[in-house]
Parts: structure tokens; C-alpha cells; sequence
């Protein structure tokens, strides 16, 4: 089954998501893989007013990988309540240099109003065409600039999802989207809540699924605020499951730290601008077999039209299929199970 996000994450998981240490080395060969396709660090985060707050980020990424960066942060106030927002830029650049930016993050609808000092949590993502091209989290204003993952960061808070589906989405888009929820639903113990005005205070954190003219595409976990799950044309209730998968936090099956020992990577025939979506990451699968049948895998061309870019090592299970997007996996179930339990 799928990488998903640990519970908690050691100086090797740091050392991966990154505090830039100086340039990335050059892109690759075809058929070769950099060590880090991208890299972020965090600067600080200022109060400016109730409803904004300033953060200064760097980072550093391989040519034509990332197509943006946002930066999410979410307090926890005394009264119980949370302010969360998140702020995304287009203007990246991608030569393996480092560039610094300051965004203002304002909060989302219905959010608390931020307090002073900015105290919380922030994550910093790295986007990409479809899995971001590298995220980190980092705490804010308690101890320093620590890095490291919790086990309540990028964990949807008692399970619950809140979402939005943008009224622009074409009516079947949007049945398709419900389908995906209901799966879900009815296989893990996640729970989805439609955020309406309401009950949107409760909800500052939630998923918002949008129409996309360029690729389905999702954050892995929660970051903080208002999160969009892209949605295409061509993205159907299948890919739509998948791409919750991410938001609820799992990486790609072929993602694993262990992968080699089961599939070959074969980047011939991907431009560089996809290539981020085949690395590696040092994240926990939770004691699990590898799952060939998880709806988080690739299927053999993923990102060719010629080629096969995943061959597997060993002989698939009788009846499983790489890549398919029937629904979830037993294996997908399970390990889902374990993160929220």
C-alpha cells in the first residue's frame, strides 16, 4: 500500500524534506534521478493584522519541476478554536538556485482570527504537475525553527474532512466527486463533512475540489486552510479517489523507500517536468507489503506514450492489476485504517 505520512518523523525525514544547504546538483540524465528534486526552508512568520500573516520562505528546485509554492500555516488559540489560512504563488523559479519569497496568508473563510504572536505550525509545498514536488513542515514561534512532522500535522483532525466542491464544476464532475466521497466513506474510517457557512468556523481546514484546465492534482495531507483537489475533464471518479488519497496522505505506492526491491524506474521517456513524481520518499509505510493493486500505484506508461516507465520485479498477485482505479485496495484500506485509528 501507499507512502503515507508518519506519525512522527526523525533527522533522516528532516534531512529529506529539507532545510536548503546550498544548490541542488544539475538535472539528471534521461534515464537517471536526482538525489532532491526540490528543497525548502523556512525563514520566520510575522503577525500583521488579525485576519494576515507574513511568512519568508526559500527554496531551490530542479528545471521545470515545480509550477508553484504555497506556504499554509494554522494556530491552535485558547478558545478552542483554530485560524488557519495559506497563500500560493505561480511565480517559481526553477534553475537550482535558491530565491527567497514573502507571502502574506490571509485566513479562510470563517477561520478565527489570528493572534500575536503568530505561534502554530506551517508547511511549505513545493507543487507540481501531479504530486508535489517536495513539502515540509515546520513549527513556528515555540521552539525555534524546528522541523519534523506530529502526528496531529497533516493528519485531518478526528478523521474529518471537511470540503467544498466550486459550484463551476459540470454536474457530472460533481456526481463523479460525490462517488469518490462515498467510497471512501464507506471503506475507511474517514469521515467527509460538507463545509457550508454554517458550520465553517468549525471547519477552517477542508479540501475544495475545483475545475483545472492543466491536470488532477492534490496536496498530500492537510496543510492548513483552504486546499484545492484539481480536477480535469479527463479526471474520472477513479482518479478523483485517488487524488483524496493524497489529500488524506498518502504518497505514491512506487514512492516507497523500498521500491527498487519491486518495481524498475524507467525515465527515458519522461519530460523533465514530471520526473519529480517518480521519487523516492523516506516516509513510513507503516510495517506494510508492498501493494501493486493500490490505487495510489502507477500504471506501467505512467508519463509515456511509447515505453514502459514501471516494470515490476516480481510477478504481480493473480487477478491484481498496477495501476488500476477501480477503488481502493485491501492493502490501501488497511494502512489507511492504521494512520486514523
Amino acid at each position: 500500500m501507499s507512502i503515507r505520512r508518519p506519525l512522527a518523523c526523525g533527522a533522516a525525514c528532516a534531512l529529506f524534506l529539507g532545510v536548503f544547504a546550498g544548490p541542488l546538483s544539475p538535472a539528471a540524465g534521461a534515464a537517471d534521478e536526482p538525489d532532491q528534486y526540490g528543497t525548502v526552508a523556512f525563514g520566520g512568520l510575522t503577525y500583521v493584522r488579525p485576519d494576515t500573516v507574513r511568512a519568508q520562505v526559500s527554496y531551490s528546485c530542479v528545471e521545470d519541476s515545480a509550477t508553484a509554492l504555497t506556504v499554509g500555516f494554522e494556530q491552535e488559540l485558547a478558545t478552542g478554536l483554530e485560524a488557519a489560512g495559506n497563500a500560493t504563488t505561480e511565480h517559481v523559479t526553477c534553475d537550482g538556485r535558491t530565491h527567497a519569497v514573502t507571502l502574506d496568508i490571509t485566513k479562510s473563510a470563517g477561520s478565527a482570527d489570528f493572534a500575536d504572536p503568530a505561534v502554530g505550525f506551517a508547511t511549505v509545498t513545493l507543487v507540481g504537475d501531479e504530486e508535489p514536488v517536495t513539502e515540509a513542515g515546520f513549527n513556528v514561534g515555540t521552539s525555534g525553527r524546528s522541523l519534523g512532522r506530529t502526528d496531529t500535522h497533516y493528519r485531518w483532525k478526528q478523521a474529518v474532512i471537511p470540503y467544498e466542491v466550486d459550484a463551476g464544476l459540470p454536474p457530472r464532475k460533481q456526481n463523479q466527486v460525490r462517488a469518490a466521497i462515498a467510497h471512501w466513506s464507506s471503506t475507511t474510517p474517514v469521515v467527509f463533512v460538507a463545509r457550508t457557512t454554517d458550520n465553517a468556523e468549525l471547519y477552517p481546514d477542508y479540501v475544495y475540489f475545483q475545475p483545472s484546465p492543466r491536470s488532477c492534482n492534490s496536496y498530500v495531507g492537510r496543510i492548513g486552510g483552504k486546499q484545492a483537489i484539481n480536477i480535469t475533464n479527463g479526471c474520472q471518479t477513479g482518479s478523483i479517489t485517488h487524488e483524496i488519497g493524497h489529500a488524506v496522505g498518502l504518497w505514491h505506492e512506487q514512492s516507497r523507500p523500498d521500491r527498487d526491491d519491486y518495481v524498475k524506474i524507467d525515465l527515458t521517456p519522461v519530460k523533465a517536468s514530471s520526473r519529480h513524481n517518480f521519487a523516492k520518499h523516506n516516509d513510513s509505510t507503516f510495517d506494510t507489503a508492498y501493494d501493486f493493486g493500490s490505487i495510489m500505484h502507477y500504471p506501467a506508461k505512467a508519463f509515456s506514450t511509447t515505453t514502459d516507465t514501471i516494470t515490476p520485479l516480481k510477478p504481480l498477485p493473480a487477478g491484481t492489476v498496477m495501476g488500476q482505479r477501480n477503488g481502493l485496495s485491501k492493502g490501501d484500506i488497511q494502512a489507511v485504517t492504521t494512520m486514523y485509528q
